[in-house]
């Protein structure tokens, strides 16, 4: 019996805090917090909408140096320091996207994730496909009411004719960034590039203009 019940709170913690992180990524505000995914100005009926993706085809110094500019501003174009930065994804396209362009072979031998700045990397099924998240989440407010893993409640009368005990959990919480600026939503397409060296550089230009005069040759 205790073992049952045990089991049944470890699901129902799980739930809530699936339902807790999607809520923070991509909540749209009625009824629980704003995602980080989501603009905080011009709700429909209480709905905040999506922001606008911002495209990326590179993990480059440039690329990556022109979308955390846009971190380093506030609303009023005020600059301000930039810290702790994270990048949000799925583990799907953290693996066929994100990691071949950026996962590097140190001295060691060890691979790790080579960004051209400082990021951490979350992975989260509650971001869509396709799309990531970068954002200071320093920058992010979250309020829970009741403990985060949630309140558990039992009761025994719901279905008390067919010998069943029906739980519920439940918590209340708030959320939201404390302007547009703090998190950008930047979309990854399947031609991600790695950074390249001068030596990589070099020869894919030459492949490239090998694959040209071909195409010349048949025409």
């Amino acid at each position: 019996m205790y073992k049952r019940q045990a089991y049944i709170r470890t699901i129902l913690k799980e739930a809530i805090a699936t339902a807790l992180e999607e809520a923070i990524i991509k909540g749209d505000g009625k009824g629980k917090p704003i995602g980080l995914m989501k603009k905080l100005t011009g709700a429909v009926d209480g709905v905040y909408q999506d922001k606008t993706a911002l495209s990326v085809t590179d993990f480059s110094v440039k690329s990556m140096g022109t979308l955390i500019a846009k971190l380093a501003k506030n609303e009023k174009g005020q600059n301000r320091a930039v810290s702790k930065l994270t990048l949000i994804c799925n583990a799907n396209d953290y693996y066929t996207l994100v990691a071949p362009a950026v996962r590097v072979q140190n001295m060691s031998g060890a691979y790790i994730d080579n960004f051209a700045f400082p990021m951490e990397v979350i992975m989260s099924e509650a971001v869509p496909t396709g799309k990531a998240v970068m954002a200071m989440l320093d920058n992010y407010f979250v309020g829970v009411g009741f403990p985060k893993e949630g309140v558990i409640e039992f009761s025994d009368e719901y279905k008390f004719l067919e010998d069943q005990r029906t739980y519920k959990i439940k918590t209340y919480g708030v959320g939201r960034a404390i302007d547009e600026n703090s998190a950008l939503v930047p979309v990854s397409y399947t031609h991600l590039r790695a950074h390249e060296t001068r030596h990589d550089l070099v020869c894919r230009l030459l492949l490239e203009k090998k694959k040209n005069k071909i195409k010349k040759k048949k025409k």
